[in-house]
């Protein structure tokens, strides 16, 4: 997956989904599509993709994905691979759309900056440039 199709950044661009395991819902997938600078395209820009899991037992993590992609094509399929490090099965992933999606959207979208969640296979961390720059673009948290 070397670019993304219009109807692929369509359902990614503020992108909500419900992630399943044995037949439970165990949390939310959202999405958004960031373009910027990667040692992919020394001399131009390409298109990041940021996936934050919020699980019901209220863990988050996020993952940045970018060309190549090698996690989106799976989710964009229905599945996505539990947290690196962590010996569970993968989660059914369904995406939403409509007013469904923009709940979904609200109450676990993407609403800092990315670097302000935890990253998938990490620990915790206080990321406090990316607070300041939310602060500066006028996003309070």
């Amino acid at each position: 997956m070397k670019e993304l199709e219009p109807s692929e950044r369509a359902l990614l661009d503020r992108g909500a989904a419900e992630l399943w395991q044995d037949g439970a819902l165990v949390g939310h997938l959202t999405t958004i599509l960031e373009k910027g600078w990667g040692s992919g395209r020394p001399f131009g820009t390409q298109t990041f993709i940021w996936l934050l899991v919020t699980l019901t037992n209220g863990e988050r993590y996020v993952i940045e994905d970018c060309p190549d992609y090698l996690t989106t094509p799976g989710a964009l399929a229905g599945s996505l691979d539990a947290e690196v490090g962590k010996a569970a099965p993968p989660y059914e992933v369904r995406w939403l759309d409509g007013p469904e999606r923009e709940l979904a959207w609200t109450e676990f979208g993407i609403h800092h900056s990315p670097g302000s969640y935890r990253f998938e296979g990490t620990h915790e961390v206080e990321w406090w440039w990316s607070r300041l720059l939310d602060r500066m673009r006028g996003r309070r948290s």
